[in-house]
Parts: C-alpha cells; sequence; structure tokens
C-alpha cells in the first residue's frame, strides 16, 4: 500500500477483507522461501560474481547471453508454423544477433560510448 494516508477509511476496509489477507500471506510465504531456497541462494552468488566482474567482462557476457538468445529464438521460430509466428520479422533477431556479438567482440567501445550516452543519464538506466 502507498504511504499517503489520504483515505484511512478505505485502507482499512482493504487490509481488513479477505482477498487481501490472503494475498499478503501469500506473498509473505512466497518471500520467505525465496530468502531460504537453493535457487535463490544460487542466482545470488551469480549475481556477485556477475558484479564483481570488470565492466568489459559484465558487458562481454551480457552480449553472449542476447546473442544466443536471438539465435536461439530465430531457430524456434523455423520450427513454427507462420500463421502462429509473431508478426516481428525474422530480420530484426539477425540485428539483435549481430549488435550483440559485436558488442561482444569489442567491449570497449561500447563501454566508452555508454559514459556519453543519452540513454545512461535517463533515471531509469543510471544503475547500468
Amino acid at each position: 500500500m502507498r504511504e499517503s494516508r489520504a483515505f484511512p477509511r478505505v485502507e482499512s476496509h482493504v487490509r481488513s477483507s479477505l482477498l487481501y489477507r490472503v494475498c499478503d500471506r501469500a506473498a509473505n510465504i512466497c518471500l520467505g522461501a525465496a530468502k531460504s531456497s537453493a535457487t535463490a541462494r544460487q542466482l545470488r552468488n551469480m549475481r556477485e560474481r556477475f558484479d564483481s566482474l570488470d565492466p568489459a567482462r559484465r558487458v562481454r557476457a551480457a552480449a553472449i547471453v542476447v546473442s544466443v538468445a536471438s539465435a536461439g529464438h530465430l531457430v524456434l521460430l523455423r520450427i513454427v508454423p507462420s500463421q502462429l509466428a509473431p508478426a516481428l520479422p525474422k530480420a530484426l533477431w539477425l540485428l539483435v544477433a549481430a549488435t550483440a556479438a559485436v558488442a561482444a567482440v569489442w567491449p570497449h567501445s561500447v563501454i566508452a560510448a555508454w559514459q556519453t550516452s543519452a540513454l545512461r543519464r535517463r533515471r531509469f538506466f543510471a544503475w547500468l
């Protein structure tokens, strides 16, 4: 819930509702399970290892993941009948894979360009 107390009566009704209590309890159970799960522990360890890499290796790793994922998506699109395939052209996925491959080969150029990028100055991408 929001911190604003503009509608305290509505908030008290929502908090006392059965649906809210069930959802709140389920969320707390899921959060508790995620804190102690082996999968979450492995993901935290992977994140720590990724964060400890130098920027060039991080860019290279991300570019390889994107390149392989788009190439895999392209391969899977070959299996799907054209009537059911997404409307995005297959050339787009080739372009994404090729761009990611270029970033994997020259990560220092990507890092240098990112430092002066207008996209980096946006609030949403400040963490990158």
